[in-house]
């Protein structure tokens, strides 16, 4: 299973972290019905699916290097980093849609990554919301 391969693999200190996340959350998703009565006139929807665990490893296999590259770039803080790359493949689990290519896929994980790095940013920033710099 997924979890107890892929958990060894992640940082010391998300392990705990992914397991307990897991527990509580699962892999909900969204309906796909909602999301495609939601969408406007001549967009094309590609709703959320579930992922199997082995997409979920080959993903995290082929793209944790990139997607913990670039929360460092932004943060400038390995632990900030390793908790973007956990929570973007907690979104690449439950919210990914179908992508046409393995590029989309990637593209797709570094947008999440580089928007919940420059929300971690603006957290940061409220005086009393995050570390003092």
């Amino acid at each position: 299973m997924f979890a107890e391969r892929a958990v060894t693999a992640f940082p010391a200190g998300i392990r705990i972290q992914y397991m307990i996340m897991s527990l509580l959350y699962g892999r909900t998703m969204l309906l796909a019905d909602s999301a495609v009565k939601k969408q406007q006139p001549g967009v094309i929807a590609f709703p959320a699916r579930p992922k199997t665990d082995e997409e979920i490893e080959r993903a995290f296999d082929l793209h944790a290097d990139s997607i913990l590259r670039l929360a460092y770039s932004y943060l400038h803080n390995i632990p900030d980093a390793e908790d973007i790359l956990q929570e973007t493949i907690i979104r690449y689990m439950d919210k990914a849609p179908a992508f046409e290519s393995p590029s989309h896929e990637k593209a797709w994980l570094l947008r999440v990554a580089a928007n919940l790095s420059k929300n971690r940013i603006d957290y940061n920033k409220i005086p009393g919301g995050g570390r003092a710099e």
